[in-house]
C-alpha cells in the first residue's frame, strides 16, 4: 500500500472470505494486527464532487481552489479559496482540502460503511440519523443567542465603564453637595453606576464580587473590600452573602467588611437621591 500513490508504508491492504475479520494474523513467525480499511472519499476531478469519478462525470468543469466554473485549476489566480462543496458561509479553503467539512462527512461515512459491512446508501442513512440536520428555526435561535450574549458583554462593559468613571469622579466631598453631584463619593467611597434595570443590577452585582476576589487575590485588601462593599449594597439577599463571605474571606477581610459596610449604603442612598433629583430637575424644567 503506498500513500499518494508513490510513497510506500507499512500497510498491506488483504482481502478475506468473510465479513468477520480477525483480530491478528500470522506472518510466519509474526503476529500483525488486523483493522478495516477505510478507503479515502472519492471526489471528482472533472466537477469536485464527492462520490464519483471524472470518467462518470455529467457536470462542468470546476476549480478546485475557487470553485469557479470559468477556469481550471491551472489558471486560477484568485487569492481567496473557495470549496465548491460547502456552500456559503464556509471558512476559506479548498475542494481538496482534508479539513474541509464535505470531506471530513465524506470520511465518516466510508468509515461507517468499512466498520459495520454496510452499503454505502445505508452508511449515508446511518450518519444522517446521527448528525441531523439544523433546521431554519435552529439556526435563527442560534444567531439570537449569540447577538443576545454580545448584548449582554456590551452592558457589562458599560457597567464596568460606568464604575470606572464613578471611581475616578470621587472626592472627599460628602454626598450633601448640590443635586447635581448627588452620586459624588460618600466619606471617600466610590459612588455606585446609575442601574436602571434589574439585569444590569445583576451584572454589576457579579462584576463587582469577582473584581474584588481578584484584587483580594492580589493583595490589595482595600479596594477589595471596596468592590465586595459595593455587591453587599445591591444585593436583594445581603445576609446571605455576608455569611459566604464570612466562610470564604480572611477574618480581617471580613472586619474590614462589616466596617465599610455602612459607607456603602450610604453610596446607595446617595445614587438613589441622585436619580430622583434628576427626575424633580426633568420635570423643573418641562
Amino acid at each position: 500500500m503506498t500513500k499518494r500513490g508513490t510513497v510506500s508504508t507499512n500497510n498491506i491492504i488483504l482481502t478475506f472470505d468473510s465479513t468477520d475479520l480477525p483480530s491478528e494474523i500470522r506472518v510466519g513467525y509474526v503476529k500483525v494486527r488486523v483493522r478495516p480499511f477505510v478507503p479515502a472519499p472519492m471526489r471528482c476531478f472533472r466537477c469536485q464532487r464527492f462520490g464519483h469519478t471524472k470518467d462518470n462525470c455529467r457536470g462542468r468543469p470546476t476549480c478546485s481552489k475557487c470553485a469557479s466554473q470559468d477556469h481550471t485549476d491551472e489558471t486560477c489566480d484568485s487569492e481567496t479559496p473557495r470549496c465548491v462543496n460547502c456552500g456559503e458561509g464556509q471558512t476559506p479553503h479548498s475542494a481538496y482540502d482534508r479539513s474541509c467539512p464535505a470531506y471530513v462527512k465524506e470520511k465518516e461515512i466510508m468509515t461507517i460503511k468499512a466498520t459495520r459491512n454496510l452499503p454505502f446508501k445505508e452508511a449515508r442513512e446511518v450518519y444522517n440519523q446521527s448528525h441531523p440536520k439544523t433546521s431554519y428555526a435552529q439556526k435563527e435561535a442560534l444567531r439570537r443567542g449569540e447577538e443576545e450574549r454580545k448584548a449582554r458583554e456590551a452592558r457589562r462593559a458599560r457597567l464596568v465603564q460606568k464604575a470606572l468613571e464613578a471611581k475616578e469622579a470621587s472626592s472627599a466631598d460628602s454626598a450633601s453637595g448640590s443635586r447635581k453631584q448627588g452620586a459624588r463619593a460618600a466619606a471617600g467611597g466610590s459612588a455606585l453606576p446609575d442601574l436602571r434595570s434589574q439585569e444590569e443590577v445583576q451584572t454589576f452585582f457579579l462584576q463587582e464580587v469577582q473584581l474584588g476576589e481578584e484584587l483580594l487575590a492580589q493583595g490589595n485588601m482595600e479596594d477589595g473590600v471596596e468592590h465586595l462593599c459595593n455587591a453587599v449594597a445591591v444585593c436583594h439577599q445581603p445576609q446571605q452573602l455576608l455569611q459566604v463571605l464570612q466562610q470564604t474571606v480572611p477574618p480581617q477581610v471580613f472586619q474590614l467588611l462589616l466596617q465599610r459596610l455602612p459607607l456603602a449604603g450610604q453610596r446607595l442612598a446617595a445614587s438613589a437621591a441622585a436619580k430622583e433629583s434628576a427626575s424633580i430637575t426633568e420635570d423643573d424644567v418641562e
